[in-house]
C-alpha cells in the first residue's frame, strides 16, 4: 500500500488491484491532511 502527503491519488499514475485496495486509498488520502510543509527527513532533527 502507497499513501501520499502531498499529492491527492488522482493526480498520480497511481493503481489499484481490487476494491479492497481503492477503498482504503480513499481512506488513507483523508488522513493526509491539508497540504502544508510536512515532516522534516529523521536526518534533519
Amino acid at each position: 500500500l502507497l499513501v501520499t502527503q502531498r499529492a491527492h491519488r488522482a493526480d498520480l499514475a497511481l493503481r489499484a488491484e481490487g476494491a479492497d485496495a481503492d477503498r482504503w486509498l480513499d481512506i488513507a488520502q483523508a488522513f493526509a491532511g491539508l497540504p502544508g510543509k510536512g515532516r522534516a527527513p529523521k536526518g534533519d532533527a
